[in-house]
C-alpha cells in the first residue's frame, strides 16, 4: 500500500503524486463519492486499473462502478477476495463478485451514460449528501450561484422539480448511498 485518502479530492490528489499500479476505492467517501472519483482518475490515469471495494451490493452499484470506469468489484463482507481482484485486473481482465455473470458487463455496455456532467454529478451527490449550497460551494471551491446553476441544470436534464426526486435518483444510479 502506497497511500491512503480520506475523500475521493485526496484521492485524485494522492494517485496523481504517488502513481499506484492499482487503486482501490470504496463508493461512499465522502466530498467526491468512489464512483465520481474512479471516472475522474479515469480521465487522468486511464492506464490505472480502479477496484471499487464496497458493502453495497445491489447490481446497480456494480454497474454504476463499471460505468464509471472500474475494472473490479469487491463485496466488503467478502474482503478475502481483494488479493484475486488485484491480480485480476492487473492482468488486464474485469473482476467480478461470483454472484454476477458476464452478461453485467454486456448490460453496461449497452446502456447510455449518465446525462450529467462530472462536475453535475459532483454536486448531485453533495446534494444527496445533505448539504447546503453553501457547504458545496466551500468543498467545490466555486461560488453558491454557480452550485444552483448547476442544480437547475441538474433538475432540468433529470426532468424533476424536488430534492427528494434528486435524491432518490442519485441512490439508484449507485451516484449516493442513503446514509
Amino acid at each position: 500500500m502506497v497511500g491512503v485518502a480520506k475523500n475521493g479530492r485526496d484521492l485524485l490528489r494522492l494517485a496523481q503524486e504517488l502513481r499506484p499500479d492499482v487503486v482501490i476505492v470504496d463508493i461512499a467517501m465522502p466530498i467526491l463519492n468512489g464512483l465520481e472519483a474512479t471516472e475522474r482518475l479515469k480521465q487522468d490515469m486511464p492506464e490505472c486499473p480502479v477496484i471499487v471495494m464496497s458493502g453495497q451490493d445491489g447490481l446497480t452499484y456494480v454497474r454504476a462502478a463499471l460505468r464509471a470506469g472500474a475494472k473490479g468489484y469487491v463485496f466488503k463482507t467478502r474482503a478475502e477476495d481483494l488479493s484475486g481482484a488485484i491480480r485480476t485486473v492487473l492482468r488486464g481482465k474485469t473482476f467480478l463478485p461470483d454472484t454476477m455473470d458476464r452478461q453485467t458487463l454486456a448490460d453496461v455496455s449497452n446502456e447510455t451514460a449518465c446525462p450529467l456532467s462530472p462536475r453535475e454529478r459532483e454536486v448531485l451527490t453533495l446534494i444527496a449528501e445533505g448539504k447546503s449550497a453553501k457547504e458545496i460551494a466551500a468543498l467545490a471551491g466555486v461560488s453558491v450561484r454557480t452550485v444552483e446553476f448547476h442544480r437547475y441544470n441538474i433538475m432540468n436534464k433529470l426532468s424533476m422539480r424536488t430534492t427528494a426526486e434528486l435524491v432518490k435518483y442519485a441512490i439508484q444510479q449507485g451516484i449516493s448511498k442513503a446514509e
